[in-house]
């Protein structure tokens, strides 16, 4: 590929510009040209193995089923046994969200009930509670 872009692709005059792109590269577009920095999510270790959480919340992994957070259902995450442990992790910031003892059976659905929570929902049911009491007993609402 590379040997075809230098001498076919980038060698030969361009039909509308007439001129060809290597020279049109070194002479205008080059120097405005800034180095890329890829996002960490990019850089993945060679341990994780990236798989996608389908809709209901589980990745496979070894014939069983492991839960994750319901945050992550339909995105992409990392994935590696340590020991004994299934540790699942978010590829771009490479923060651990969840881990499972590995199930050494078949067809089993390994899960954590707080993965299937909207825990957000739950703080801002309680914070709404302890307004209303707080309230209630002449605290201004704090």
């Amino acid at each position: 590929m590379k040997e075809w872009l230098e001498n076919t692709a980038n060698a030969q005059v361009h039909g509308t510009t007439g001129r060809k792109p290597i020279e049109m590269y070194e002479e205008e577009e080059r120097e405005h040209m800034r180095p890329y920095l890829t996002p960490g999510c990019v850089n993945v270790s060679d341990a994780l193995i990236q798989h996608k959480v389908d809709k209901t919340g589980p990745i496979p992994w070894d014939g069983n089923k492991y839960s994750v957070p319901m945050a992550y259902q339909g995105s992409r995450v990392g994935i590696e046994e340590v020991g004994t442990m299934l540790a699942i992790s978010d590829l771009c910031t490479g923060e651990k969200i969840a881990g499972h003892k590995i199930h050494h059976g078949k067809g089993q659905t390994i899960k954590n009930n707080h993965h299937y929570r909207d825990l957000s929902k739950r703080i801002e049911d309680l914070e709404v509670k302890i307004g209303a009491r707080s309230w209630d007993r002449g605290y201004g609402g704090f």
